[in-house]
């Protein structure tokens, strides 16, 4: 009977310390700082027209909100690359980055999720992208016809996403109002989502 209990306290303290091992393990990756290595950079654009402002990004704000009440940073004036904060507080962190033009507007952000771990270097890459919502397109075309061959010009404009694929609400070719010089048309289009 004594040899049995023997057995069941022996056995009962190996479970209790391989447990308090797995656990301190598991702690010693979220107590204490690590470092982050975040690369940023900016969508490409293959839109051939463009807002009235500049949407060429020339510095970044990175904003970072940590695991505790209180754990956060802000880098402003970022100029791109690779950014590189130390000493941050283990656990997951939320970290915002933002681009401005050159007259400080600000025009694209994006936010990722990262874990840091303690005495580890967190590499993560954030793509800051424009802002989303809806924005209007004005539009004027002008042509010449030197033969006099155009007898009842009609001009069209057809909207699609960034993929070419057709957008809901504007599935329908828009027809532009013809000038009366009739060489030109124009017309908005209002509401567009981000990304046409």
């Amino acid at each position: 009977m004594k040899i049995k209990i023997f057995k069941l306290v022996f056995l009962c303290v190996v479970v209790v310390l391989l447990s308090m091992g797995f656990i301190g393990c598991n702690l010693e990756n979220y107590l204490g700082d690590g470092v982050l290595e975040l690369q940023i950079g900016a969508v490409s654009r293959s839109i051939n027209w463009l807002p009235d402002i500049d949407m060429d990004i020339t510095t970044y704000t990175i904003r970072g909100e940590g695991p505790n009440e209180g754990d956060s940073f802000i880098e402003e004036g970022f100029s791109g690359g690779l950014f590189t904060k130390e000493s941050l507080q283990a656990g997951d962190w939320d970290i915002t980055v933002d681009g401005h033009n050159d007259s400080g507007t600000k025009i694209g952000s994006s936010t990722v999720r990262i874990t840091i771990r303690k005495n580890q270097k967190t590499n993560a890459t954030i793509t800051v992208r424009p802002l989303s919502g809806a924005g209007t397109l004005d539009i004027l075309v002008n042509w010449s016809d030197s033969q006099g061959i155009l007898v009842d010009p009609k001009v069209y404009i057809l909207i699609q996403d960034k993929d070419g694929d057709e957008i809901p609400a504007y599935h329908e070719p828009i027809p532009l109002t013809i000038g009366t010089d009739g060489f030109s048309a124009s017309g908005s289009v209002m509401d567009i989502p981000v990304g046409w």
